[in-house]
């Protein structure tokens, strides 16, 4: 079985294990973290970092890290691929065969597995142009914005259902989302998807933990400045008006008189000092 094929059928078969049928997924950060034990961050990275998975082998724990991005099209199939690996158990990082310059299975596996996750072949095999007989660049449009895939991702699928020739898959895998969401109407919800790629976002969980942290009084409200990358001020505000507070600790004093006695034994240290009467 090719790595297309598989890709194909572990996609479908996560979509149906987790009943997504073939809607459009939203969050996907939400449905990783939800459906596995895989904690997500989205992180400042250079341009040419993508993402990376992780698993810690002594304390069992699993993190994803994808870099910010203004294209939120690409973070999302960076997210899908990552999911490939963390689902195939293929976290070893590989390089392309020197012998055919092909990128690595896992690779090809992940990139078939993110295609089929975001744009399931079922819903593009169904789906019908605006005008009922051909496929344009508006119809393109429509299947991008719902399911906030790539025009190449998209024209992929719509070949392989055999609604475009191989000589228009190739022209519309050339076409960029943001001139797309010009033309059609949409740069608007483009651009707010944009900015939402552009910031960092710590794991739920960890940021869930630190807050508590901070409402029992022992988590400084710096830390969750910095985990969520927002002014203390702002922060602050938030808390406030969610209505989370430090606990108030208030210390249980003691007399003196009342402390318990504990007997020290002092031998052996009078012996390291040279005290000892011996």
């Amino acid at each position: 079985m090719s790595t297309q094929e598989q890709g194909r059928l572990a996609a479908e078969r996560f979509r149906c294990e987790h009943a997504l049928g073939t809607a459009p997924i939203g969050d996907l950060i939400e449905l990783i973290e939800k459906t596995t034990e895989c904690d997500v961050a989205i992180v400042d990275a250079p341009d040419e970092e993508h993402g990376l998975t992780m698993t810690d082998s002594q304390r069992g724990v699993t993190f994803m890290a994808v870099a910010t991005t203004q294209h939120p099209m690409r973070q999302r199939s960076t997210l899908a691929h990552e999911l490939s690996h963390l689902l195939h158990h293929d976290l070893a990082i590989d390089l392309p065969d020197p012998q055919n310059g092909m990128r690595p299975a896992p690779e090809r596996l992940a990139d078939a597995f993110a295609r089929h996750l975001l744009v399931p072949l079922p819903a593009v095999e169904q789906a019908r142009p605006r005008n009922g007989v051909s496929w344009e660049l508006d119809d393109l449009s429509d299947l991008v914005r719902s399911y906030l895939a790539s025009p190449a991702m998209v024209a992929i699928q719509l070949s392989i259902a055999r609604h475009i020739s191989q000589e228009r898959k190739r022209e519309w895998m050339g076409v960029r989302t943001p001139e797309l969401a010009t033309r059609f109407g949409w740069r608007t919800y483009y651009d707010s998807l944009s900015q939402q790629s552009q910031k960092a976002r710590p794991p739920r969980r960890l940021l869930e933990r630190a807050i508590e942290g901070y409402r029992l009084g022992v988590v400084k409200p710096q830390i969750l400045a910095t985990l969520q990358r927002n002014p203390l001020s702002t922060v602050l505000s938030e808390l406030k008006s969610a209505g989370i507070t430090p606990v108030a600790v208030e210390p249980t004093w003691q007399e003196a008189g009342d402390a318990p006695l504990h007997e020290v034994d002092l031998d052996e240290l009078d012996a390291l000092l040279g005290d000892s009467p011996e």
